[in-house]
C-alpha cells in the first residue's frame, strides 16, 4: 500500500476508532459498515479532554517541584507542592466526565475537589487510594504550613511515590487521540473520478 492510495474499508481489520486531536473535547459513537452485514463500532463518552489534559500537565510540574524540594531537604514546601499536584490530578479525573460541577474557587474549590473525589470513592467510581492520598496530603499540608509537627523527608518520599502512581493512572484515563496534520483537515477532499459510459 502506497501513501495517498485509496483504501477499501473491506480490506482493513478495524480494531479501534479514535477521534483526531482536533476533536479533543468531543465524545463519539461511531459505526462503520465494512461489508454488508459487517460493522465496526466504537464508543467513548469521555469529552472536554483539553482541560483535564492541561490540568495533568500542571500537576506534573508541581510533583517535579516537590521532588526537587524533597531532594534538597525542604519538607514544608515539598508538602505544599505535593498536595497541589495530587489535588490537580484529582480535579483532572473529576472533570474528565461531566458528573460533577465545579463549585467556587480558592478554599471552596479545595473543599469541592476533596468532597467530590470522596463521593466517587464511596460509589466505587475511582480508585480508593486516590481519595486516600488526597485526604492524607490535605492534613500533611496543614501540618507543614502551620508548623504543627515535623514532616519527615522519608514520609514525603513515600507520598511522592504514591502521587507518581496516581499520575500514571490519571494519564491512562485520558482518551488517546490520533494526530492529524491540520493541513489535511483544511484541505478539500478530492472528488471521486466517475468514468462515463462508452458512447454507442
Amino acid at each position: 500500500m502506497k501513501r495517498g492510495q485509496r483504501v477499501d474499508i473491506t480490506a482493513l481489520d478495524v480494531t479501534d476508532i479514535r477521534l483526531s486531536d482536533a476533536d479533543d473535547d468531543s465524545g463519539h459513537f461511531t459505526l462503520i459498515e465494512r461489508a454488508e452485514g459487517q460493522w465496526a463500532m466504537a464508543f467513548d463518552g469521555r469529552r472536554n479532554v483539553t482541560r483535564p489534559r492541561r490540568t495533568v500537565q500542571v500537576a506534573s510540574e508541581f510533583l517535579a517541584s516537590a521532588q526537587a524540594d524533597i531532594e534538597a531537604g525542604r519538607s514544608h514546601s515539598a508538602a505544599d507542592a505535593l498536595f497541589s499536584g495530587v489535588e490537580l490530578l484529582a480535579e483532572a479525573e473529576l472533570t474528565l466526565l461531566p458528573l460533577e460541577r465545579q463549585r467556587g474557587d480558592g478554599r471552596a474549590k479545595h473543599r469541592w475537589v476533596q468532597m467530590a473525589i470522596n463521593r466517587r470513592r464511596k460509589a466505587n467510581n475511582t480508585r480508593p487510594e486516590n481519595a486516600e492520598l488526597l485526604n492524607r496530603l490535605a492534613q500533611v499540608r496543614v501540618d507543614a504550613r502551620y508548623l504543627l509537627r515535623h514532616i519527615a523527608i522519608d514520609e514525603l518520599t513515600q507520598l511522592l511515590t504514591r502521587a507518581r502512581d496516581m499520575e500514571k493512572y490519571i494519564q491512562g484515563q485520558l482518551p488517546r487521540r490520533a494526530h492529524v496534520d491540520p493541513k489535511l483537515l483544511a484541505a478539500k477532499p478530492t472528488p471521486p473520478v466517475i468514468a462515463s459510459p462508452p458512447k454507442r
